[in-house]
């Protein structure tokens, strides 16, 4: 088990994750420690477009979720036409 254990004065949503690029480990998820670059390209387009809604919705995220969001919303044309790609070669 994987259990954290917080200190008084520090802050849950604070994973230290600050930025995700295409070399990053993905943080967490069904494909966590795999590099972003070899994520399924829909898969995180699903991911950014869950988070996308939550951060919408008012919910607060906690920094390695919102640099994920960054890194997809930054990229969602190219993970878009990727998408796509993997798609028409099942």
């Amino acid at each position: 088990m994987n259990a954290r254990i917080f200190f008084k004065n520090e802050d849950p949503d604070d994973t230290g994750i600050k930025e995700v690029t295409d070399e990053s480990p993905m943080p967490f998820g069904e494909h966590e420690k795999k590099k972003m670059r070899d994520v399924p390209a829909k898969y995180l387009i699903w991911m950014h477009d869950n988070l996308a809604e939550r951060e919408e919705a008012g919910q607060k995220l906690r920094d390695d979720e919102t640099a994920v969001l960054n890194y997809t919303s930054e990229n969602l044309d190219a993970l878009e036409l990727q998408a796509a790609e993997e798609e028409a070669d099942e």
